[in-house]
């Protein structure tokens, strides 16, 4: 998936991963859990 891939281009450059946008309001993230249930 597109998300597994940023995730992982993030974790190259050694960025830490966020469970949501810094870009994206606060208040929306609330409504989407941050849950990978693709990733084992």
């Amino acid at each position: 998936m597109l998300r597994d891939y940023l995730e992982d281009m993030l974790k190259k450059e050694g960025k830490e991963v966020y469970p949501f946008s810094r870009l994206a309001s606060h208040s929306a993230n609330r409504w989407y859990l941050y849950e990978t249930p693709w990733r084992y």
